[in-house]
């Protein structure tokens, strides 16, 4: 087996086991068994379980900003933008659940501290450049950072939680109708008198 392929074997029971049975559930020595691999070998390529748990933190991530970005053109104006990230946004959701809730158990715990939210910074910077120029340039209303993610991610992820539970059906006339919901709620245009 290759190296880099042992290492996605791991990360991938880890985060199978983790979405089962919890961080603290989940033990070096089962995500070795579900891998294939000796309990040893696991520190070959991760030095503990907490730079296991942030690896595979950071692969979901930059994961899930790619298939966001995916037909998103950087020199395209937001608004044109916004409609593809919305759609590519649920779709992840929809697509990748066990992705998501590994993501979601991780930005909760100990493992997510100062060195991952600075990564996530780093790494969410072509997702949150261009709403930060929008505001500058008046196109959608000032708001903080989380403001504004609670409007748009949130509402996304929210959307796809209903869909899975069976309490909507998400179709593109929906995920279409949705974002442009959000993006008049955004708008500076939109503000009744």
């Amino acid at each position: 087996m290759m190296m880099t392929q042992k290492r996605d074997d791991i990360l991938a029971a880890a985060q199978r086991l983790v979405s089962q049975h919890g961080f603290h559930g989940t033990s070096m020595s089962m995500i070795a068994a579900e891998a294939g691999v000796g309990a040893g070998t696991i520190y070959n390529y991760f030095p503990s379980k907490d730079d296991l748990m942030r690896a595979l933190f950071m692969m979901i991530k930059q994961d899930f900003m790619q298939k966001v970005m995916a037909g998103v053109s950087p020199d395209a104006p937001l608004q044109e933008s916004f409609g593809l990230m919305w759609a590519n946004i649920i779709h992840y959701y929809l697509d990748f659940p066990d992705q998501i809730t590994f993501a979601q158990q991780f930005h909760h715990s100990p493992y997510f501290d100062r060195a991952c939210e600075e990564m996530m910074n780093t790494l969410l910077a072509p997702l949150v450049v261009p709403f930060e120029k929008a505001m500058s340039a008046g196109v959608i209303r000032p708001l903080p950072l989380p403001v504004l993610e609670t409007f748009t991610l949130d509402v996304a992820t929210s959307l796809a939680r209903r869909h899975i539970k069976g309490e909507i059906i998400l179709d593109d006339t929906l995920i279409n109708l949705t974002a442009a919901l959000c993006w008049s709620t955004l708008s500076p245009d939109s503000t009744r008198k």
